[in-house]
C-alpha cells in the first residue's frame, strides 16, 4: 500500500521516506507492507475495479493491466468460479507497475456477489 505524505515535501515526488514494516524487519507471507512516498504519486497504474467479476475474469483484467494478483477466500482457498468482492489495493488506486493486487473471493454466483456489494 502506497501513502502520499503531501505536497509539501522539498524531495522528489515519488521518493519513498517511510515504510512499515520497518527496514530488515521480518513479515509474514501475504501480509501488506506500507511505504509513504513524497508528493502525488502519478506516475504509475490505476487498479482496475475488478469488483463483483467472477476471479478468473478478475485475473486476466489485472495482468493486463500489468499488476500482479493474488487471492483469498474468507474460508478455504479461492476457486475458479468465485467471485471477487474486495482488492488491495481498491480500485481507482494509483500503484506501481507489477504491484500484486490481493483478492477476497466468494464461492457465491455473480448475483449474490452483487448484492452483497450493494449491502442487500
Amino acid at each position: 500500500m502506497i501513502v502520499d505524505d503531501g505536497d509539501d515535501d522539498p524531495r522528489p515526488p515519488g521518493t519513498v521516506v517511510d515504510q512499515d514494516p520497518r527496514p530488515n524487519e521480518q513479515a509474514a507471507a501475504g501480509s501488506t507492507v506500507t511505504i509513504v512516498v513524497t508528493g502525488a504519486y502519478t506516475d504509475g497504474i490505476e487498479v482496475p475495479d475488478v469488483e463483483g467479476v467472477p476471479l478468473q475474469q478478475a485475473k486476466q483484467k489485472l495482468e493486463a493491466a500489468g499488476l500482479g494478483v493474488r487471492a483469498r477466500r474468507d474460508v478455504g482457498a479461492p476457486l475458479p468460479d468465485d467471485v471477487v468482492y474486495t482488492s488491495d489495493p481498491r480500485p481507482g488506486d494509483i500503484v506501481p507497475p507489477d504491484t500484486v493486487v490481493w483478492l477476497t473471493t466468494d464461492p457465491r454466483s455473480v448475483a449474490s456477489a452483487a448484492r452483497r456489494l450493494s449491502g442487500n
